[in-house]
């Protein structure tokens, strides 16, 4: 995902606005994107010690450690900081104070949808054909909702996920997200389920996916087609789950992890290692019980 500016912005005018040390060529960022997505004239941040991905374009602006810039070329740009996370945060912040992103496309409710009168719509959300929308429900400009999209009552879809830096002093810092919740279509999502939406990228639902009541999706996660999700899930940022699994009420998956096709995640589970496809789990620390046949 690509988030653009309004206006292009010399690195040489980042770097002396966060305090970095410049290194490679003066170029000019039009967009900020997550680091699997940079390109030519984006600006990214590089968290880890590792060095950088070899397949970085030129032109491109990356936030990094001192200690990743001996292995870095110099095709591209490095603004060099103690907290390359933290300092891409406050980018963020400023380019929002001075109103340099572009605004997202304007919203539509397709005439045959369905909203209760107490439900709220932000202005930008899509809300396609047929789509259901229960009593003080609560769709943000982000959302993009598919055809025969069915959303229960008090759900909230498309706040901003749970991210944060701290800063020198401890501080927590909130992480601006710019991504959308994408429902596709034929999707179930049951009363006072809270889906939040990506940062950098898309919190992104598949076709003909059934959530239960009281679950929670934290930002960027991706549920594969034709998957169930029972009550009071709790699925945690970025995780990807596979198509037609089977999620058990109350379970827990730990940030990050993925969970492949047709697995099971048992009653209450505590998952925190990824999932392999036709697998069965449960248990806290969820163990594998045995391979679906």
């Amino acid at each position: 995902m690509k988030i653009e500016l309004t206006s292009p912005m010399a690195t040489s005018v980042l770097a002396k606005r966060i305090g970095a040390r410049h290194f490679g060529p003066d170029i000019p960022v039009n967009s900020v994107t997550a680091v699997d997505d940079v390109e030519v004239g984006s600006l990214t941040f590089w968290q880890s010690y590792d060095p950088l991905p070899d397949d970085l374009p030129s032109n491109a602006c990356v936030i990094v450690r001192e200690s990743v810039l001996p292995r870095v070329s110099t095709e591209y740009c490095c603004l060099v900081c103690r907290n390359p996370r933290l300092e891409f945060v406050r980018l963020l912040h400023w380019f929002e104070k001075e109103k340099q992103f572009v605004s997202g496309p304007k919203g539509n409710i397709h005439s045959s949808a369905k909203v209760h009168p107490t439900a709220v719509i932000d202005s930008g959300a899509s809300i396609g054909a047929g789509v259901l929308i229960g009593p003080r429900a609560h769709i943000a400009s982000c959302c993009s909702l598919g055809e025969n999209v069915s959303i229960g009552s008090g759900c909230v879809i498309g706040h901003p996920g749970f991210g944060y830096e701290r800063d020198e002093e401890g501080v927590p810092v909130k992480f601006p997200h710019f991504g959308r919740v994408v429902v596709d279509a034929g999707c179930e999502i049951g009363s006072n389920t809270t889906i939040a939406r990506g940062n950098l990228s898309d919190t992104w639902i598949g076709r003909h996916v059934k959530i239960d009541d009281q679950v929670y999706i934290a930002h960027n996660c991706v549920i594969g087609e034709s998957t169930m999700i029972a009550g009071g899930a709790r699925i945690c940022g970025s995780v990807v789950i596979g198509r037609r699994c089977w999620i058990g009420s109350g379970a827990m998956i730990r940030q990050g992890l993925g969970v492949g096709d047709q697995a099971v995640i048992g009653l209450g589970a505590a998952v925190v290692r990824s999932v392999a496809s036709e697998t069965v789990v449960a248990g806290n620390p969820a163990e594998g019980l045995f391979e679906k046949t």
